[in-house]
């Protein structure tokens, strides 16, 4: 039984831990009432409702003070933290930041009946996000931004955001609940395929693929439209052919998926930030590191072969001794390129990949463990 206690979702605490156990992270961008961006996820407060205490039910009616002093940090906070900027502008760790639009009944951008206000709503959030990072000095090779807004890129070229955006398809609406969203999103989900959605992320200019798992897995797998892609046998060697090496950001990276998602190349999401999970269903060890402190030949050949019983001693050990991707020189930074652009058939040049590389950023074709939320979701509510 694991004694590690979870921080709360989309807080400094649980941003730091999961930068020290992964290659990267994932958070929420909301605006208050007064135009600050604060880290939330949900459309509504997230906290109980006598710590609500009379504030407006929408995340987006209220100050920054009110949210803020309900334990959620500002995004200023987050740029701000010594531990999570080292991360990014040294160690080659990513952050994905999604952009969250308001509820059309709080009327804050577009409504039930005229969502036009919706794309100079978004427009605003990245282009103050974007001069934030700017002023704190973030690489932008280690961020990206995307949103269940279908016309983001259009409101990123609006505004002449030199940054990486991507549109999470398909398209989740900003209202209702899951059974809502499920609903909503079957027709897309039958009719464009992964491939339209290679076509879509290329034209758009994006350099990953935000991709369901639903795409990838039985029996979900089997309904959209064309030839049916997976993480393994015959569907993998589809989905590889068909992506070209193309980066794919799968979410829900579920535990018993992990393995076949790693070995299939693909960066997956995890709500698991679990330090004392060291061990894969497969019978496997687990390492969340793969990109930012890479296992080479010697160090692969003991992860296959350690008995599960010394899984936890080999983790550590692999924590404590495996240089990191920034203490690599350029000789094993390029090493590990080639060995990975073989291993997974990226497309690009090894050129092309190192000049994506350095000793604090690597090329979006690495295969990367994102924390979600930070170190994972918490229930509702999250403060209390």
């Amino acid at each position: 039984m694991s004694d590690w206690v979870q921080p709360k979702e989309n807080t400094l605490s649980s941003f730091r831990h999961g930068l020290s156990l992964m290659d990267g992270i994932e958070f929420d961008i909301r605006s208050t009432a007064d135009g600050e961006l604060v880290i939330h996820h949900d459309r509504t407060l997230a906290v109980s409702e006598e710590l609500r205490a009379g504030l407006p039910e929408y995340f987006e009616q209220n100050s920054s003070a009110d949210v803020t002093g309900l334990g959620f940090p500002a995004f200023q906070d987050l740029l701000d933290d010594p531990t999570i900027s080292a991360a990014v502008k040294q160690q080659a760790k990513v952050l994905c930041i999604e952009v969250k639009l308001p509820h059309p009944s709080s009327r804050v951008a577009g409504t039930w009946l005229n969502s036009r206000k919706d794309q100079p709503y978004m427009q605003r959030l990245l282009r103050q996000a974007a001069e934030m990072l700017e002023q704190a000095e973030y690489p932008r090779q280690n961020i990206i931004f995307y949103s269940f807004y279908r016309r983001i890129n259009a409101a990123a070229r609006a505004v002449d955001l030199d940054w990486s955006v991507s549109a999470l398809r398909p398209v989740l609406p900003h209202f209702g609940g899951k059974l809502t969203a499920r609903v909503w999103v079957i027709p897309e989900f039958i009719t464009r395929n992964l491939k339209t959605r290679i076509r879509q992320q290329l034209k758009a200019g994006s350099p990953m693929v935000p991709c369901a798992l639903e795409y990838l897995v039985p029996p979900t797998n089997w309904i959209p439209i064309g030839r049916r892609l997976g993480v393994e046998g015959k569907p993998l060697a589809h989905l590889t052919k068909v992506r070209g090496g193309y980066p794919f950001y799968v979410w829900p990276g579920r535990t018993e998926w992990e393995h076949r998602l790693h070995e299939a190349g693909l960066t997956y999401l995890t709500d698991d930030a679990d330090p004392n999970h060291v061990t894969l269903p497969e019978g496997v060890p687990r390492w969340t590191k793969p990109a930012t402190q890479p296992l080479d030949d010697s160090w692969r050949e003991r992860f296959a072969s350690t008995p599960l019983a010394q899984h936890a001693a080999l983790i550590e050990e692999a924590r404590r001794e495996l240089p990191a991707w920034h203490e690599l020189s350029a000789a094993e930074r390029r090493s590990f390129l080639k060995a990975w652009k073989k291993r997974w058939s990226w497309s690009r040049s090894l050129e092309a990949l190192e000049a994506d590389a350095s000793e604090s950023q690597l090329p979006w074709e690495a295969v990367r463990v994102i924390g979600h939320r930070g170190s994972g979701k918490s229930p509702r509510p999250i403060m209390f």
